[in-house]
């Protein structure tokens, strides 16, 4: 993630072209196969309008929702800790409720955005 903001704020490279770097492929080269699921939405012309995304607003809003998730998945590791062996069962009264509350939260979210 750190590879991809740095070539995209200080060194000018665009969003594509930084992934392609941070997965240790060549920036410009075409490196789907034939057959693939981009290729099939530019047949079918889902992908129109591409142009009109703002990748800037783009990347800090992925980047967001990454730390969030790194933020989470820690959390979530604290408690597995705290609890041990128990597991997330034991966690007492009120927090017990928030906790069921934010793992319904974010399924529900995964589930309708995936």
């Amino acid at each position: 993630v750190r590879t991809i903001v740095e070539g995209v704020q200080k060194k000018g490279r665009t969003v594509e072209d930084a992934v392609a770097i941070a997965r240790g492929q060549v920036p410009g080269m075409d490196m789907l196969p034939a057959g693939t699921l981009l290729s099939a939405l530019e047949d079918r012309g889902e992908n129109q309008g591409k142009s009109q995304i703002d990748e800037a607003a783009v990347m800090d809003t992925v980047l967001a929702l990454f730390d969030a998730a790194q933020g989470v998945n820690g959390r979530l590791m604290e408690l597995q800790t705290l609890c041990g062996a128990a597991g997330l069962a034991i966690v007492p009264e009120p927090w017990n409720d928030y906790l069921r509350e934010a793992l319904v939260l974010l399924q529900t979210a995964q589930m309708t955005t995936i």
